[in-house]
């Protein structure tokens, strides 16, 4: 049997799907995958079955324990509408779109009237208007737990959100007062970021320096509604979120480097490290769910098992899932891993494809094969990834395919450069100033292909929020799509 570890992935996820979804018809899912193992045995005389139903119920299990409150004597409290003092240390920081703090805060200890609870938890705290703190501020905050609502309107679902970011619950202090500082790496870290985006900000106008600042190092908060819809609409949003991809090309790029002066197992770890260290310095979860991906990449590469991709690919999306159930359902996980699948999975299924429609309308002689195969990529993204954007967005994106084709190959340049004059032009201003022309014309492009596609009849087409089952009924003809053209067509 090829791949054991891809096919857990898939029972995984049935097992995720099964307790979130299904968990009152469990036992008709579950007499399903056993009959279904039970047909792989026989067809390949392999005791890896027993994997994918353990798989199964770690899944199924898994997540009824991700949606299950930590301490429950804290969820009654919160539930009764207490106020409470919560001490503890501001993770990170974000502005809202009406230009409050937005803090992840790693509570300590909660202390009401007759109780005093010590728990330690990530919360979200919306600061009141004129407040700010810093990264590594000791806070002692006063007010109501307010819970996550599981409700999913328009795709978002408040307390997947949160919880697959490991927040439990959100405060909106009446009153906050600053205790101290702690120094650590994760406060050197984020004043070394905040140099970072100074740079974009002295070398590049206002739309251009936030697009990279988002493109980078993770920063949307200074770019315009107006250019972040028009990103949405166009299909090129995914640029704007460092993601595997940008990850991937980042490290490729330093281990290339490295190598030259290096061993490449050495190099590879060095890389790594850089890589950590990044993912630390922006603090997003996307961020480290793709270091992680990266990471199980290099080290494979490191043992020398490299070869089978999918395979790496596959055992990186079960740990994430093993720590956290709920990634299943974060935007971020979906758009990374079903982006790297379904160019592993299906590129060349379609490939096959369209070279055998390009035959028929005799146009293929027409077209380089570096075309065709670019081409190929980004329509096989476009149909894997537009029940995602419909789930979430209630929309498909009609010219995703021809923008994608468009930026793609300047994508690599950008993200190379933009980190490049990010991180050393925090020490040599000049190579900053010298490198942000090549910059400031590749992300001015960007923006004016991102606004003329949203200025275009039919930009999208809106759609319901499709029922699971639909989306699970279209991947599973879209991989028999797939296994049809796994070879060329005659």
């Amino acid at each position: 049997m090829n791949r054991p570890l891809f096919l857990s992935l898939i029972f995984l996820c049935f097992g995720i799907l099964t307790g979130l979804f299904f968990s009152n018809i469990f036992y008709v899912f579950t007499f399903s995958i056993l009959c279904i193992c039970f047909v792989l045995y026989k067809s390949y005389k392999t005791k890896i079955v027993i994997l994918f139903i353990v798989f199964y119920f770690v899944g199924y299990f898994g997540i009824l324990q991700n949606i299950t409150p930590k301490n429950l004597f804290l969820e009654e409290l919160a539930l009764d509408n207490n106020f409470f003092y919560i001490n503890g240390v501001v993770q990170s920081i974000s502005i809202t779109n009406n230009g409050r703090e937005r803090v992840n805060f790693l509570a300590k200890s909660f202390y009401t009237e007759n109780y005093r609870i010590y728990e330690r938890l990530l919360i979200q705290v919306i600061l009141p208007h004129g407040e700010s703190t810093e990264i590594g501020q000791n806070l002692l905050l006063y007010g109501n737990l307010l819970i996550p609502i599981d409700e999913t309107l328009n795709g978002f679902n408040q307390f997947r959100f949160l919880r697959t970011r490991g927040i439990y619950y959100t405060i909106f202090p009446r009153k906050v007062d600053y205790i101290g500082q702690i120094t650590n790496l994760n406060t050197i870290l984020q004043s070394f970021r905040n140099r970072v985006l100074n740079v974009f900000d002295k070398n590049l106008p206002h739309d251009q320096a936030s697009v990279l600042k988002s493109m980078i190092m993770g920063d949307r908060s200074d770019i315009e509604p107006e250019i972040l819809e028009a990103f949405r609409v166009s299909g090129l949003y995914h640029i704007l979120v460092v993601s595997g991809l940008h990850i991937s090309i980042i490290m490729v790029s330093i281990n290339s480097l490295l190598s030259k002066f290096f061993h490449k197992k050495i190099s590879a770890i060095i890389s790594l490290l850089i890589i950590i260290l990044y993912a630390f310095m922006i603090g997003s979860v996307s961020v480290y769910r793709a270091s992680i991906m990266a990471a199980v990449l290099v080290f494979s590469k490191i043992v020398d098992r490299d070869k089978d991709f999918i395979t790496s690919i596959s055992f990186s999306a079960i740990l994430l899932l093993f720590y956290r159930p709920l990634f299943l359902f974060d935007l971020g996980f979906l758009l990374s891993f079903s982006s790297v699948f379904a160019i592993a999975i299906g590129q060349k299924p379609t490939e096959n494809f369209l070279s055998y429609i390009f035959i028929k309308i005799r146009i293929k002689k027409m077209l380089s094969k570096n075309l065709i195969t670019s081409i190929a990529t980004t329509v096989c993204i476009f149909l894997v990834l537009s029940p995602i954007f419909s789930y979430y967005f209630n929309r498909i994106m009609t010219y995703s395919i021809i923008t994608n084709i468009a930026v793609m190959f300047l994508g690599k340049i950008l993200v190379i450069i933009g980190f490049l004059v990010g991180i050393f032009g925090v020490f040599f201003p000049v190579i900053a100033s010298f490198f942000s022309g090549s910059i400031y014309f590749i992300s001015s492009f960007y923006i004016l292909v991102a606004n003329f596609v949203y200025n275009m009849p039919f930009a999208t087409i809106r759609t319901n929020t499709p029922h699971i089952l639909v989306i699970l009924i279209y991947y599973l003809l879209l991989i028999y799509f797939f296994v049809w053209f796994k070879k060329p067509k005659t």
